[in-house]
């Protein structure tokens, strides 16, 4: 796996950027780090902890503030979950897996197990064909 940044300069740059960009979520939230095998995993959870579950998954070169036009309608009615898939610019694991291999469903499989959300909805943008 490679990392996605050519740079420490460049790596750091984009994540003192997507924080500016945080500190204007449009609803309260908490800030998760979800460890798995290929890395930690940012999550941000908002919405009442009660109810229904969503998972949101960003698109290819993005992160997880694709969502902030949306989320505030979602944590209405969901106990959102906005996740920052690895091997893209955010605050998740740098390194990138091929997508040609099981290493992502993998990585969602542990993510999902680390924050339980029992039975829920997903939501996602397209990473690439394949």
């Amino acid at each position: 796996m490679n990392s996605i940044y050519r740079s420490a300069d460049g790596e750091r740059a984009v994540k003192e950027r997507y924080q500016q960009f945080l500190s204007y979520w449009p609803v309260p939230n908490e800030q998760l780090r979800v460890p798995t095998t290929s890395g930690e995993t940012f999550v941000i959870a908002c919405g009442q902890p009660d109810a229904p579950p969503l998972v949101l998954l960003h698109g290819a070169g993005f992160n997880s503030v694709s969502w902030m036009g949306d989320v505030a309608t979602w944590a209405h009615r969901y106990r959102v979950f906005a996740v920052d898939i690895i091997g893209h610019p955010g605050l998740s694991a740098p390194t990138r897996p091929p997508y040609e291999s099981d290493a992502y469903a993998q990585w969602l499989d542990e993510v999902l197990k680390a924050l339980r959300p029992g039975r829920f909805s997903i939501v996602g943008i397209s990473l690439r064909a394949i």
